[in-house]
């Protein structure tokens, strides 16, 4: 298995109850604000959904729903996985792989917060390992899911897309910025 934990298997016709549990906290997640806690959070880093709770309700039925373990990676650097991940319980790493096969954490990013756009987008190889710094949950989009979706309901697919643009550019200059500032 390459990604999380999966949901046990049960019969085609007998409901999964994490799945509609994880729908209702992905919907609360990415509609009402995070919880700020003692931490300062990075606003560019949230992924803020657009449309209403019905049209985040459509998408996460194209979704898988899974999980992940404190210290599993969920995204490996060199990988090609043309899938989007929207975080919606939990921490995750993101960690830049050296030459001498060492890993840098580059950023801790928190849900709600979506990754794994520039592999979504390019259909390139991954260029960072992404780990659970905590235990949490995501939903993945894989591309033939949002091909379907945007066929299906295509002003969904279209806010999805303004979204990752906002979230890339975001990342772009926060990293131009890291640049400009001697992060190497």
């Amino acid at each position: 298995m390459k990604i999380g934990m999966r949901t046990p298997r049960r019969r085609h016709d007998e409901p999964d109850p994490s799945v509609e549990v994880a729908k209702a906290t992905a919907a609360e997640s990415f509609f009402l604000p995070p919880d700020h806690g003692d931490e300062p959070r990075r606003d560019e880093w949230v992924f803020l959904a657009q449309g209403t709770p019905e049209d985040w309700e459509t998408l996460v039925a194209y979704t898988e729903h899974m999980r992940f373990k404190s210290g599993e990676t969920v995204i490996r650097a060199g990988e090609l996985d043309r899938s989007l991940y929207f975080v919606t319980d939990g921490r995750l790493d993101i960690m830049l792989p050296q030459p001498n096969g060492a890993e840098r954490l580059v950023r801790t990013i928190s849900a709600p917060a979506v990754i794994g756009e520039m592999g979504f987008v390019e259909n390139r190889q991954r260029s960072m390992t992404i780990k659970g710094m905590t235990d949490g949950e995501l939903l993945r989009l894989d591309y033939e899911a949002y091909e379907r979706m945007a066929e299906e309901h295509p002003m969904i697919a279209q806010n999805l897309l303004f979204e990752l643009a906002r979230v890339l550019s975001l990342r772009l200059r926060w990293a131009t910025q890291a640049l400009a500032c001697g992060w190497q």
